[in-house]
């Protein structure tokens, strides 16, 4: 009896030490192979404890995000969708996958006329962010909402892109959380395409205001870039 009890303080213990190392390989994601790192080192754990699956899935995202090299990306993104398929009871099941079909898509149709695989996915794509949305809205920070805007805003127009429907999602997610500074980006964004600079500007100076201690510190690394980018983007209006 108390053999077994020790093996499973010891497996506990064990098990806790693999994840803080996790947790820090991913606090070092500034250095792409710090994140590459995380990434293994979750895609491990996770296969012995699910409630780690979106600190694989934002590590993957993380990676993809910042690797320029287009095979390595198609790579990753494919075997997260495979990996995804197996789990369909995982949280936030439809979220990622949308997530991950986007990249794996966009990818694929990198240096296309024609973006078949985007075409051939949208339906799919649209239908499983709407999903969430209604059933989940907060997810990674009114992601979908989030996504959907993004979505409507690079697509042409004759494939259901829409400027109109792009902002209704994007405040959407802005209104669930303002704070976040990836939803401000794109809104400044939108407000620069349809003409509305002043507008943008308001986004623009909220993202580069935002104070070192008033940043998340689960987004520390991603704060920091989202305000490089407004300060650049500030600069051409």
């Amino acid at each position: 009896m108390y053999k077994f009890l020790f093996l499973i303080c010891f497996l506990l213990v064990t098990k806790s030490f693999a994840v803080d190392t996790c947790h820090q390989f991913y606090q070092e994601r500034v250095d792409l192979n710090k994140a590459y790192k995380a990434y293994d080192c979750y895609l491990q754990l996770v296969e012995i404890d699910e409630s780690i699956s979106e600190s694989l899935f934002l590590s993957a995202t993380r990676i993809y995000n910042h690797e320029t090299d287009k095979d390595k990306k198609i790579k990753l993104m494919s075997s997260m969708l495979a990996w995804i398929e197996k789990k369909p009871a995982i949280k936030n099941y439809k979220y990622w996958r949308a997530v991950f079909l986007t990249f794996y898509s966009e990818q694929k149709d990198k240096g296309k006329i024609i973006p078949s695989e985007i075409l051939k996915n949208l339906n799919e794509i649209k239908q499983l962010f709407n999903d969430t949305n209604s059933e989940d809205p907060s997810c990674n920070r009114f992601g979908a909402a989030r996504n959907l805007g993004i979505m409507y805003m690079k697509m042409p127009a004759v494939v259901g892109g829409n400027d109109g429907l792009s902002k209704d999602f994007l405040e959407q997610a802005y209104q669930g959380d303002s704070q976040f500074t990836l939803t401000q980006l794109w809104l400044a964004k939108l407000n620069i395409k349809i003409g509305e600079p002043e507008t943008a500007k308001i986004f623009l100076n909220s993202i580069i205001n935002i104070q070192p201690n008033d940043i998340d510190q689960n987004w520390i690394p991603e704060t920091l870039e989202d305000q490089a980018e407004a300060l650049k983007l500030l600069k051409t209006l």
